[in-house]
């Protein structure tokens, strides 16, 4: 008898991760392989991803890729959106704080240059972005995002409200993110992650401390070539020496924000040293042209203010 129930437990339990494996594949068109991707082609299709990886797939080792530009319908816009209660998504991955669990998406979700446009979330939950979290094992590139609005309560970013994963190469356009602490233009919080290449434009955030235009607050990872311009943080418009959030000053409930000027981790367009060659993908190809100002300036980690030399070059940034 004994045995019998040991057979029909590992029965059961392998016919239900069979029925999960089909129904992931069931879901997109594809086979979630690097040759042949799941493909993003809809809301309905982000919508499920959102509800799969809530239900506890993390799609590790999986492969995404976005097939076209997605619209999310919406009536609030981004740049008045400070009192709205439009709510269209659920993020991609939450926390239970109830059994302190995480469940996160551990794929790789290639944007392929295309973008989502419209996203609004007003939640009072943290951990809120187009990905409420991404794992150790994820990635996230070539990821256009546009007319993003995400309300929180901590921790939140276009992108995702908390990060481990690599995010690379992605564009965040006309955004508005507002909560309380750990606010970032892509990513809230940024714990053991990796972003490279990214570009924030024209992000707006509200919130009491620990927030910036790249990433809110880090307690671990590495960040080089990203960039941000005209971005408002708490009322003050083109900021600039905003890149992150001191995480000391963020425990202690105040906003001390500065750039990361070593590798260019995290730095204002208009300021980036000029010794580095390599600039983000999508500062070399790019639509629209706009002469800025570089400010060749040290690898301090916390610059207390800027050289007085300056160089104008030629910068190209694109408009989503």
């Amino acid at each position: 008898m004994k045995n019998i129930k040991i057979f029909a437990f590992l029965a059961i339990f392998l016919l239900s991760a069979a029925v999960s494996s089909a129904w992931a594949t069931a879901d997109f068109s594809g086979d979630g392989t690097e040759e042949s991707p799941y493909k993003i082609t809809s809301v309905e299709d982000l919508n499920t991803l959102a509800e799969r990886v809530n239900a506890g797939n993390d799609f590790k080792g999986k492969y995404f890729k976005l097939a076209n530009d997605i619209e999310f319908t919406h009536t609030t816009k981004w740049e008045n959106a400070a009192t709205s209660s439009e709510n269209n998504f659920t993020a991609i991955g939450f926390r239970d704080w109830v059994d302190d669990i995480q469940y996160m998406f551990n794929g790789v979700f290639d944007g392929d240059g295309k973008t989502i446009r419209g996203i609004r979330i007003n939640n009072s939950d943290s951990y809120q972005g187009l990905f409420g979290l991404l794992g150790a094992g994820a990635k996230v590139e070539k990821l256009r995002l546009a007319d993003i609005v995400v309300i929180g309560y901590d921790f939140a970013g276009s992108v995702v409200g908390k990060n481990s994963g690599v995010i690379s190469d992605c564009i965040v356009d006309s955004v508005f993110i507002k909560g309380y602490v750990g606010l970032g233009g892509l990513a809230g919080f940024n714990e053991g992650g990796t972003l490279s290449g990214n570009l924030a434009i024209r992000v707006t955030i509200s919130g009491d401390c620990g927030y910036g235009a790249i990433v809110g607050v880090i307690s671990s990872g590495s960040l080089s070539n990203n960039f941000y311009t005209a971005c408002t943080l708490n009322g003050v418009a083109n900021a600039t020496n905003v890149g992150i959030a001191d995480e000391d000053s963020f425990y202690h409930n105040q906003q001390v924000s500065y750039d990361v000027t070593s590798n260019n981790g995290a730095v204002s367009a208009f300021t980036q040293s000029p010794s580095t060659k390599v600039y983000p993908l999508q500062l070399r190809k790019s639509r629209f042209t706009r002469t800025m100002t570089r400010t060749p300036i040290t690898s301090l980690a916390k610059p207390a203010s800027l050289p007085l030399q300056t160089k104008t070059t030629s910068l190209k940034i694109l408009r989503v």
